[in-house]
């Protein structure tokens, strides 16, 4: 998985930008195919992994630039929950620089109606710094999604 991302990387540069995003879609799409449904990939970060609840049935994936609609629920590895959309769908973006890197790297390749559990170590959350007073420093976090929309 290592070479691949620095052989993807050298052949980006060599490309024109409408052609380096299809062709990297395609490749982004591939790998995500070959870690699925039980990704747990060390080369992504050790103690994160996405476990396929559901495979949606829409035609489009989640990309790295793409907002979505979606519900949740968040929980520490004790089943206690932190953190839940309830019933109401909420937008988040992709690009957003406050969605935490287990969630950009979890909700990819997603489709609509599709359910996943995605178990984030800190270093992919909040770090050792936590978040306010809602989650403590160095916690590891599960979430299931459920992907409404991609936008």
């Amino acid at each position: 998985m290592h070479l691949l991302y620095h052989q993807v990387q050298r052949f980006h540069m060599l490309l024109s930008q409408p052609i380096k995003v299809m062709w990297l879609q395609t490749i982004s799409s591939i790998v995500l195919l070959l870690y699925l449904p039980s990704c747990t990939d060390p080369e992504i970060h050790p103690g994160f992994k996405i476990q396929e609840i559901e495979v949606g049935q829409g035609k489009d994936e989640v990309g790295k630039f793409d907002s979505v609609v979606l519900r949740y629920t968040g929980k520490f590895q004790d089943g206690t929950v932190f953190d839940s959309s309830g019933n109401e769908s909420r937008k988040y973006s992709m690009r957003s620089a406050t969605l935490i890197d287990g969630w950009k790297v979890g909700l990819l390749g997603m489709r609509v109606g599709g359910k996943r559990r995605l178990v984030i170590p800190p270093e992919m959350a909040f770090g050792k710094k936590g978040k306010a007073r809602r989650i403590p420093p160095d916690a590891t976090l599960i979430f299931d999604i459920e992907l409404l929309e991609i936008r």
